[in-house]
């Protein structure tokens, strides 16, 4: 664990209120200077605590179906290589391992075109050595990324 002050943690606050946010306006909130809240970011950037990463308007560049997928494995043991499996289909956005009451499970998130490429991905995913069972959560709405 790394040790971070207050002026730190309420920076990392409201980057993630708003990560765009300019830096003279955050060092006003924090009654700090401009300079300050740079140095702040490039030290927890090179610290590993904060990571960039882009969110994309799915719905924008055609991917209106947006999904969870829960992925059941026949074992612990085959829970990683699932994952990875699942990790190399096309439109599969993110891949956790879970542990749901006892069972080693994976969460896939997965945009795409339409339902039909949703099936299709949902069949490649069933086809995988090791998966016992896949429930599908579609998302109707987004409330907090």
């Amino acid at each position: 664990m790394v040790n971070i002050d207050e002026l730190d943690k309420k920076l990392i606050i409201e980057l993630q209120k708003k990560a765009n946010t300019p830096l003279h306006e955050i060092a006003r909130k924090l009654n700090t200077s401009a300079m300050t809240v740079s140095r702040r970011i490039r030290k927890l950037v090179s610290l590993g605590i904060i990571k960039f990463t882009v969110v994309i308007d799915q719905e924008k560049l055609g991917k209106s179906a947006s999904a969870f997928i829960l992925v059941r494995a026949h074992s612990i043991s085959k829970v990683n290589q699932i994952a990875e499996k699942i990790s190399e289909i096309e439109n599969i956005e993110e891949v956790y391992i879970t542990w749901s009451s006892g069972a080693a499970t994976c969460v896939a998130k997965v945009n795409c075109r339409d339902m039909e490429e949703l099936q299709t991905i949902l069949k490649n995913v069933s086809t995988i050595d090791g998966v016992i069972n896949i429930e599908l959560y579609p998302i109707s709405r987004v409330i907090k990324r």
